[in-house]
């Protein structure tokens, strides 16, 4: 059981069936638990996706009664488990006040009135810009701002008060909401914050948002924002080290410092590579055991398994036979060749393991093989495919693919965030090329597998089809740098037992929580699967990092985890870079003391009573009379058609009739939209593919009232509006196995 209250995917649980079920079984048991077919998943046979159209943990139970399955669950997500040092900084300049004293309105909303000329407020609790960014060409965008806000925390019941943040596009008015502050923020500091809207990357009209939900017990809510920018992916390359957690400056360089028991997998996943290079016959059990009983004890690795930290020199000598375990103290090996690496002498975790600064001592293990032959697939938000300290390394399979991206279903597994690439530069960033970095195991091949979005969040679904994909590929290692409370996910399980049968060792993360996984179970990491090795972060002194979790019998061996230098992807200069200021006044050209003239009075055109222009036909917009119902497509495209006045243009919009359920609330919700023009013949044939998250939802509701409203324009600005209710039913459901 996972803890209670663990977010998963609305609208959809995972399922497999009992091997032996035929294709009419498996839909017989779908339809007794009430379910829906979406899709299967890739690699792990018999496991489908289901669209729920129930709440989520009801389907679940549903479905396990089932004698036909094997399990069910939900679609659990998952985070990268990186801890950026100095996430809190501070600016002096006011920013936008909404509220804050103690006379705040009262009543379901209160925001004061917006700065400047280019942001409107909404009638709720929004701000937004009134002038869009053109993000065509552009991908991996990111908002990044200071907030300071002050709410009252999330009840068990009703309604809640939140900061969020967010950005919008084009028609749609429900923006892609990615922050969500509550629980009394920020009362008398800024906090820098930072999402992602790379789900807009493309669109010439995404507009940032800004909102504060309180409900009518209003005490002192409010909030600020400030520093407001806007970046986007760049493949520009400058051989600097950004500050630390400060990954959004591009114009410092292509390295940052980061910390997290995601720093310290990737040091483990490098010395397992170089422990199957000195071995190549070496199974997954062999390598394990032998970074388990080549390591170097460490005190405050007191509550591990071994209470040792990895020793890539040990590892390689028990895999040899030349030691034999378990992990005991070592004397330092003789000084090794140094690289020429711009940064070498700043990554402490490839020195030797001794105190006071016990890496993994990769350095002197290269004496021996610095892991050519091995591939360490990195299942994270993907890597970045034209950082040079990466690009020779990178892996390519059949039919020149570079990796997988289970997020977007496709072989581009580009980073559009910064986690995966800097877990690729500690395994195995490029040694001796003059720049940068080098990782563990510099002459390894990294395989990028996309399983986190450009927020750093991904899905059980993804994650096992990511993890498949690398076995079935060659991954000799597997890192899994992210995770999420509970005790067991049967989909990653069988994903992570599939590696087993191709002999792939996988090494996860401890977390991030400071917890005892022993007792507060994380996933991957207190996964029963026997290829698993759990690693918990050190710092320069040798001491267990203060946020990294551990466990007796969870929770196998450390490696370094703080103030890890590494590579990350670059983002090139802001787009957007506001800092909510006024504008200064005009300058002025009054020298004297005199007051300055009084402006001139308004000349009015001549009246003219007997000449009146002609006047304008309004154009028209006619949506069909008869239909009533509009089916939505298994692909999840919406299509209506209907007639407008020749040579207009305009937008349409698909709204909600009726507030739905959306996460804890309910609200009303903009299904679709698009903007079109109108050619000779008059008719319009609108297009849309629904977004992941509406087509979920409408699977859920199986049908929703909507509100349709076109709006046209012609080139003497003349309007004309049309609104039309009809039903939107959900896709039918696929009747297949």
């Amino acid at each position: 059981m996972r803890r209670v209250g663990e977010d998963y995917v609305p609208g959809e649980a995972i399922v497999r069936f009992k091997a032996g079920t035929t294709p009419s079984e498996r839909a017989s048991a779908r339809g007794r638990a009430g379910v829906g077919f979406e899709r299967s998943l890739r690699g792990l046979e018999r496991a489908q996706i289901v669209a729920v159209q129930d709440r989520v943990p009801v389907a679940v139970r549903a479905l396990e009664r089932q004698p036909d399955v094997a399990y069910a669950q939900p679609n659990y997500r998952y985070r990268a488990v990186a801890v950026p040092p100095h996430w809190q900084t501070y600016v002096e300049n006011g920013g936008i006040e909404w509220g804050l004293t103690p006379t705040a309105a009262s009543g379901s909303y209160a925001i004061t009135d917006s700065p400047g000329t280019s942001y409107a407020s909404a009638a709720t609790s929004e701000i937004y810009r009134s002038d869009p960014l053109d993000l065509a060409g552009e991908r991996g965008c990111r908002m990044h701002f200071r907030a300071m806000y002050q709410v009252e925390p999330l009840p068990d019941e009703g309604f809640y008060d939140l900061f969020v943040a967010g950005a919008v596009s084009g028609a749609e008015d429900d923006p892609l909401w990615g922050y969500a502050g509550q629980s009394g923020g920020y009362p008398s500091a800024f906090g820098r914050a930072e999402i992602s809207i790379s789900s807009l990357d493309g669109r010439n009209d995404v507009t940032p948002v800004f909102a504060l939900w309180s409900d009518e017990t209003i005490q002192q809510d409010g909030a600020y924002v400030d520093d407001l920018r806007v970046f986007c992916r760049d493949d520009s390359y400058i051989d600097g080290i950004s500050p630390a957690g400060q990954y959004d400056q591009p114009d410092v360089g292509n390295y940052v410092r980061f910390q997290g028991t995601s720093m310290a997998a990737p040091h483990v996943s490098g010395v397992a590579a170089l422990v199957r290079a000195a071995v190549p016959s070496a199974t997954y059990a062999d390598v394990i055991d032998a970074i388990k009983d080549g390591g170097a004890p460490l005190d405050s690795l007191s509550d591990t398994v071994t209470g040792c930290t990895a020793d890539a020199v040990g590892a390689i000598a028990v895999a040899l036979g030349t030691r034999s375990g378990p992990c005991a103290s070592s004397t330092a090996p003789a000084a090794p060749e140094r690289p020429d690496d711009t940064f070498l002498d700043e990554l402490w975790g490839l020195d030797d393991v001794q105190l006071p600064t016990p890496g993994v001592g990769a350095l002197a293990a290269w004496e021996t093989t610095k892991g050519a032959g091995q591939v360490i697939a990195i299942v994270d938000t993907g890597v970045d495919l034209t950082h040079p300290d990466l690009e020779a390394n990178l892996w390519t399979g059949p039919g020149g693919v570079r990796g997988f991206d289970a997020v977007d279903g496709d072989g581009d597994p580009d980073d559009y965030e910064f986690h995966g690439t800097h877990v690729a530069g500690t395994a195995a960033a490029l040694a001796g090329n003059g720049t940068g970095i080098a990782g563990v195991a510099p002459e390894a091949q990294i395989m990028p597998v996309r399983v986190l979005d450009g927020d750093g969040s991904g899905t059980s679904a993804d994650i096992a089809e990511g993890i498949v994909f690398a076995a079935q590929n060659g991954a000799d290692v597997i890192n899994l740098s992210l995770g999420g409370p509970g005790a067991t996910d049967s989909a990653m399980s069988t994903a992570i037992s599939t590696a087993s049968t191709f002999d792939a060792v996988v090494v996860a993360a401890a977390g991030n929580d400071a917890t005892d996984n022993d007792s507060e179970p994380t996933v991957p990491c207190t996964l029963p699967n026997a290829n698993i090795i759990c690693v918990a972060a050190v710092d320069e002194s040798g001491a267990r990092a203060g946020f990294s979790n551990f466990g007796s019998t969870s929770v196998d061996v450390g490696a370094p985890g703080t103030s890890i230098l590494s590579a990350k992807t670059d983002y090139g200069a802001p787009l957007l870079a506001d800092g909510f200021e006024s504008p200064p006044p005009p300058p002025s050209d009054n020298t004297t003391d005199d007051p300055p003239p009084p402006p001139p009075s308004p000349t009015l055109p001549p009246s003219d009573t007997t000449a009146t222009p002609p006047p304008l036909t309004t154009p028209s917009v006619l949506l069909p009379a008869r239909k009533r119902k509009l089916r939505v497509s298994r692909r999840g495209v919406l299509r209506y058609v209907f007639k407008a006045a020749d040579s207009t243009a305009g937008r349409i919009a698909f709204r909600t009739a009726r507030k739905v359920r959306v996460g804890r609330g309910r609200r009303h919700l903009v299904i679709a939209g698009k903007r079109f023009k109108v050619a000779g013949s008059g008719k319009v044939v609108v297009k849309v593919k629904l977004r992941p998250k509406k087509l979920r939802i409408l699977r859920h509701n199986r049908r929703l009232p909507l509100r349709v409203i076109a709006k046209v324009r012609d080139d003497a600005g003349q309007t004309a509006t049309a609104r039309k209710r009809l039903t939107l039913l959900a896709p039918r459901p696929r009747r297949r196995g």
